[in-house]
């Protein structure tokens, strides 16, 4: 009985502190225009965890916050036109990007202003990922029509790589992890897990995912698991 009894006030604790901890999300009020905003992704700085920013599907909204979400403050890579946004990723302080169906863009002063960085001629991108400051990939093209954009010198410049073997895939995230082999960079596609052995030169169909070519937005890794959310069919 004694044991039951702790494993009783064990339970009990972590269920009050589950309620505690819950009890704490709270809506936050975003300013003006951006309160009308619909923001796919958000990202919070690890060594800073107070300073975060989102990204909007609509406008091309960026809000930004400098005290963990309390308070929010926004701009907009478009001018506030139709802009669809749903990457955005800070490697510090200062250097960010964000992409989306719109474009490609790059803030070096904490999100308040944006520049294109896209290279002129290059296919609908939707993800990217930064691994520093200048590496980074960006993922797009159209169904059956793959292209891989990677940059070493924080979007000055790209290189890009389109593969059309596969014609039930189109892009929508790059993934890189510190725990990766050297060299080692993911990609998700409807219905393709990719794969890059020499830091994004090249890229082979590692995975299929699925007979229907299932919509996968998002991509992470934990381990030896990959993680993959699906929605509708993307490509016939």
């Amino acid at each position: 009985m004694r044991i039951l009894s702790s494993i009783l006030i064990a339970l009990f604790s972590v269920c009050s502190l589950g309620a505690q901890t819950a009890q704490r999300w709270a809506k936050v009020a975003l300013p003006s225009p951006y309160d009308q905003g619909y923001y796919l992704d958000i990202f919070f700085l690890p060594s800073k965890p107070n300073l975060g920013w989102a990204c909007d599907q609509f406008k091309g909204y960026v809000v930004r916050t400098t005290d963990g979400g309390t308070t929010w403050q926004g701009s907009s890579v478009s001018g506030g036109s139709n802009c669809h946004l749903e990457y955005i990723q800070f490697l510090d302080d200062s250097i960010g990007y964000t992409s989306g169906p719109c474009g490609m863009f790059k803030s070096t002063n904490g999100g308040v202003t944006w520049t294109s960085i896209k290279p002129a001629g290059s296919p609908t991108v939707w993800g990217g990922w930064f691994r520093t400051a200048n590496d980074g990939w960006f993922t797009g093209g159209g169904c059956g029509s793959c292209t891989f954009l990677k940059t070493t010198d924080g979007g000055t410049t790209f290189t890009s790589v389109t593969d059309t073997s596969v014609k039930t895939s189109v892009l929508s995230d790059p993934y890189w992890a510190a725990d990766m082999a050297p060299g080692e960079v993911f990609a998700i596609g409807s219905g393709t897990l990719w794969r890059s052995s020499d830091d994004g030169a090249t890229w082979q169909s590692f995975a299929s995912t699925g007979t229907n070519a299932p919509w996968h937005e998002e991509l992470a890794m934990v381990g030896q698991s990959v993680l993959i959310p699906n929605a509708q069919e993307r490509c016939g």
